[in-house]
Parts: C-alpha cells; sequence; structure tokens
C-alpha cells in the first residue's frame, strides 16, 4: 500500500504547478495526444519514468477430477484468486534511444478446499530489461524494441505429493513443490499514431524465444509471437472532462511444434488524463490460456484488475 500511495501524493505534489496537457509536452504526446500506456502495449516512446502496478483479481482453472483413490476421472473447473505487483522504470538516454526495467510477479491460488488441494497456488515472475530505437514522424512514432528477461514460475501442488504417498506408501518421495525458470529473448516493432488530439492508437509485433534455465520441461527451447495494440480516447481536449478511456488486447502464441504457453488478454482501462506527466488509472482485462507449462496442465480463464500508476520526467 505505501509503494502505490506515497509515489501517487509525491506525483501529485509535483504536478500541481502544471498546465494542462494542451500547454505542456510530453514524451508520450503525438499529434496533440498524450497516450496512456498499457503493460500489454509499452509503445514506441523514449521516456524516463518510474511506475507500479498492483494486481487483484478471480478467475476460475479447468484441470484434472480426481477420485477418492487419486485416479483421474475427467476435468473439473476450480476457483481461484489472484494477487500481483510489479515495478518498472525507464531512462531516456536521448530523443531516440531509451532503456526499459521491468519487475512483475503474480500469484494465482485455488480459494476452496478442494481448489487448494488440486490447483495449490501458482507463482510467476518476468524480470527483464530492454531497449527502444525509435523515431517520430509527425502525428506518427515508429520504434525498434528489444527485451531480454526471465522468467520463473513456482506452484505448490499438495495433490502431487498426497498422490505420491498413497503411491508410493511414503511421504517426501514426491515433492509438492515445482519449479520452472525459462529466459527468453523478445525483439519486435512498435507503431503509435495520433488520429486526433484525444485519440491514438498503439501496435505491437514480437517475436518470442525461450530456453530452459531450470526445473522439469518437456521442451528445452520454446517459440512464438506477441501481437499487441490499444486505443485510448481523451475526453479533456473535447469536453474538458481530464478521463481517458482504454482499450488493449495481446494474443501470444506458439510459431512451432515447440510452441510457448499460449494466452489471449482483452480489457480496458479509465485515467485521470489533466497532468502529463503522471499517468494514474485502472485497467481491467480477462486472460485466458494455460496457466502453467508444465503437467499438470491448468487452464485459466480469470478477470484481472490492475492499478497503475506512473510518473514522468
Amino acid at each position: 500500500m505505501l509503494a502505490c500511495v506515497l509515489p501517487c501524493l509525491a506525483a501529485f505534489a509535483a504536478t500541481a504547478t502544471e498546465d494542462t496537457s494542451s500547454s505542456l509536452e510530453s514524451p508520450r504526446q503525438l499529434g496533440g495526444h498524450v497516450f496512456q500506456l498499457s503493460g500489454l502495449a509499452p509503445g514506441p516512446f523514449v521516456v524516463t519514468s518510474f511506475g507500479t502496478a498492483t494486481i487483484a483479481g478471480y478467475g476460475d482453472v479447468r484441470s484434472v477430477a480426481l477420485d477418492i483413490n487419486g485416479r483421474e476421472i475427467g476435468t473439473r473447473t476450480y476457483p481461484v484468486a489472484a494477487f500481483g505487483q510489479g515495478f518498472d522504470f525507464a531512462a531516456a538516454i536521448n530523443d531516440f534511444l531509451g532503456v526499459r526495467i521491468s519487475a512483475l510477479g503474480a500469484a494465482f491460488s485455488g480459494v476452496t478446499g478442494i481448489g487448494a488441494l488440486v490447483v495449490g497456488t501458482s507463482a510467476q515472475w518476468d524480470v527483464h530489461a530492454g531497449l527502444v530505437a525509435g523515431k517520430s514522424f509527425g502525428p506518427a512514432r515508429g520504434a525498434i524494441v528489444f527485451d531480454a528477461g526471465v522468467r520463473p514460475d513456482y506452484s505448490i501442488l499438495v495433490a502431487n505429493a498426497v498422490l505420491g504417498a498413497i503411491q508410493t506408501q511414503r511421504f517426501g518421495d514426491v515433492s509438492a513443490l515445482q519449479t520452472t525458470s525459462r529466459y527468453y529473448l523478445s525483439p519486435g516493432a512498435s507503431l503509435a499514431v495520433a488520429l486526433h488530439p484525444s485519440f491514438g492508437l498503439v501496435g505491437e509485433g514480437r517475436f518470442l524465444w525461450s530456453r530452459q534455465a531450470s526445473g522439469d520441461d518437456d521442451r528445452s527451447v520454446r517459440r512464438g509471437a506477441i501481437v499487441g495494440g490499444s486505443a485510448d480516447f481523451d475526453l479533456d481536449p473535447l469536453t474538458g472532462f481530464p478521463l481517458g478511456i482504454q482499450a488493449v488486447a495481446q494474443l501470444e502464441a506458439g510459431v512451432s511444434e515447440s510452441e510457448v504457453r499460449r494466452a489471449f488478454q482483452i480489457g480496458g482501462g479509465l485515467y485521470y488524463t489533466r497532468r502529463v506527466r503522471l499517468q494514474l488509472g485502472m485497467e481491467v482485462v480477462s486472460r485466458t490460456g494455460e496457466l502453467r507449462e508444465t503437467q499438470p496442465t491448468f487452464h485459466l480463464s480469470s478477470a484481472l484488475a490492475t492499478i497503475r500508476l506512473r510518473y514522468y520526467w
């Protein structure tokens, strides 16, 4: 809570004397439109900023159903809760080149007795650093983007340990903790276009290559593609009301037999738009896809709310 509240108070104090977005230049501004940047489509902008993201949500996981003897008898849906926290930092080296650093963690946990037993708790992290090199052309800006990072997954599966003890008549032979860690490279391109001072579009396309770093995984190398985008509409230039409305979407899918974990996210957000040095709002996203890359598989359908706070220098 302090990580969210204190930067928010500092940002409001620092921007108390700013004019509105129409009279103050911003590194995320094109054609008079100040873009609201989403984590699903960061955009081609070179900025200096610090941000936080607080995640909460709920969902359903479809996985195996077990009888009293631990045998699979089909599939079943288990309710889960989600929570997480993220931080990001960006620095502009010059008008054309910038660096980004980000760390985001989220955990999904079963909320019923049988859900806690079968689904347990799965925690995922994404820690990466990257470069963005871009140039503006009037109301448009394009950039080459590149990220490299690591994605550790930790899962506590109580049912695995219990079933292992039943089968072997000994506790401890099968661990309840499963860990998998993969490092990845993600080059791509990003484009932003301001169609009006109140409306802008962002699109991104990336290639994803990942390799197993530790843990058990049936495929050492995985390849995929990520396509995402956002559209945001700012009411301030038209009505004087400082509200931004945003729509976002992202698809991650495999491009070969050694495919990455498939996921699709779509949603929208509301943002305060009066202060161009401040990005403050909430984004709600529906996410579907595989929660884990290892067995047993968990197919996730969830709704995640992210409170996003970012300050720009």
